[in-house]
Parts: structure tokens; C-alpha cells; sequence
């Protein structure tokens, strides 16, 4: 029994190692995928700098739209 014992205990050691190994790999592969995925979509959006410049855009614009439904045709 004695015996089995020190044959059992390095292979028990080694198998929970090779798992902690596969778990490492898998989830570091995902990370990397994950990374890879978001540097993509970061090229396909806008901004938020250029989100706001264009909005402020569209404000002037509304404004000068409701000074001149508001009567101030002269005003600028």
C-alpha cells in the first residue's frame, strides 16, 4: 500500500498541474481574442470627440432654425 502511495501522489500532482495548465492557456487565449475584438470595434465607432463636435454642429444650426422661427431674422 505503501508503495502506491508514492506512485499515486506525483501522478495526482502532475494531472492537477496539467489542468491548471489547460485552464491557463484557454482563458489566456480568450483574453487575447477578446483584446483582438475590441481593437476592431474601436476602429469602426466614433469617437466621443467626434460625436460631440458633430452634435455641437447640430445645436448652432437648431439655434439659428429657432431664432428665425422666433422673429430674430436679424439677429446672427
Amino acid at each position: 500500500m505503501e508503495e502506491w502511495g508514492k506512485v499515486l501522489l506525483p501522478v495526482a500532482f502532475a494531472f492537477i498541474g496539467a489542468l491548471l495548465m489547460i485552464i491557463y492557456t484557454t482563458l489566456n487565449k480568450n483574453i487575447k481574442e477578446n483584446e483582438d475584438e475590441i481593437k476592431e470595434i474601436r476602429k469602426d465607432f466614433v469617437t466621443k470627440e467626434d460625436f460631440n463636435r458633430q452634435n455641437d454642429k447640430v445645436d448652432a444650426k437648431l439655434d439659428k432654425i429657432l431664432d428665425i422661427l422666433m422673429g430674430g431674422r436679424n439677429e446672427k
